[in-house]
């Protein structure tokens, strides 16, 4: 067996998987208990000092850093890493109250599931689409197929 590179690419290849068999585990684990919330409140652009930002200008989807603060005064962060987030950079949904489904990581880290504006008590999902290609998003931009400007929609919640 001795030079036989289909077997020694297998061996590594088994321990490879074999060393990262526990990360994932763990990391399935870390998501089953992490409690999922709802929580409401307007979302507000941070600067690097902390400080709420005028919510009247659309962000950088890149360089932004999000807060949550529900009417009884309580703060919540994103994980940089969620893919929901850039639905936060347009400013007409920072000014929107927001109905927040997500899991609580730590003490007061979100991870995103779902985000629904409340307007006269009722909630309504809010995306963005393109009609031509009929494709869903959650941040604003050109659609990845044709390019066109993404449409926000807001649509009554089932």
């Amino acid at each position: 067996m001795k030079g036989c590179p289909v077997l020694s690419q297998l061996i590594w290849c088994v321990v490879l998987l074999l060393a990262l068999l526990p990360i994932s585990a763990s990391a399935r684990q870390e998501k089953k208990t992490a409690p999922q919330v709802i929580v409401k409140g307007r979302v507000a652009c941070l600067d690097e000092s902390g400080q709420r930002l005028n919510a009247d200008q659309d962000d950088s989807p890149t360089s932004s850093v999000y807060e949550l603060l529900t009417a009884a005064g309580q703060r919540f962060h994103f994980s940089s890493e969620d893919l929901l987030l850039p639905i936060f950079t347009e400013a007409r949904v920072r000014q929107m109250e927001l109905q927040i489904t997500a899991l609580l990581h730590e003490k007061s880290v979100l991870e995103l599931e779902k985000v629904q504006a409340v307007k006269d008590g009722r909630l309504y999902d809010i995306y963005y689409f393109c009609r031509v290609c009929n494709i869903t998003a959650y941040a604003p931009g050109p659609c990845p197929c044709c390019y066109a400007r993404l449409e926000f929609m807001e649509t009554p919640a089932p």
